[in-house]
C-alpha cells in the first residue's frame, strides 16, 4: 500500500509521469467487523453495494445510491451530479449519482 505522497515521491525519484485518479462508492449501512491477524477487515452486503458502486465510478468520481445523496443533499453538491441507473452484480437495478470530486491544485 501507498499514498499519494510516496506516489509523488517514487515517479520524481524516477523521472516517470504517473498519476492517480481515485474512484469512489459510498454506500451506509450495517455490517460484520472482523479482526484477523491484526488486520480489521468489514463484510457484508453494506460493503458489496459500496463496491460496486466504487466500480461505476470513473477515476477522480465518487457514485452514491440516489437516496443517499437525497438524504445528504447538503453535503454533496448537485450541480455536479449525474443521475443514472446501474445493474448492480448480487443487488440489481439502482439508481445512482455519479460527482466529479474536487482535484485541488493538480500541479502541487
Amino acid at each position: 500500500r501507498c499514498d499519494a505522497a510516496q506516489i509523488k515521491e517514487y515517479s520524481e525519484q524516477h523521472r516517470c509521469d504517473v498519476s492517480c485518479a481515485v474512484r469512489v462508492g459510498v454506500y451506509v449501512g450495517p455490517c460484520y467487523a472482523v479482526r484477523a491477524n491484526g488486520v480489521l477487515d468489514y463484510f457484508g452486503q453494506t460493503v458489496n453495494v459500496a463496491a460496486r458502486l466504487q466500480a461505476e465510478a470513473r477515476g477522480g468520481e465518487l457514485v452514491v445510491t440516489d437516496e443517499l445523496h437525497a438524504a445528504h443533499a447538503t453535503l454533496l453538491p448537485a450541480d455536479h451530479c449525474e443521475h443514472f441507473e446501474a445493474d448492480l452484480k448480487g443487488v440489481g437495478r439502482v439508481r445512482c449519482c455519479r460527482i466529479a470530486l474536487d482535484r485541488g491544485d493538480e500541479t502541487a
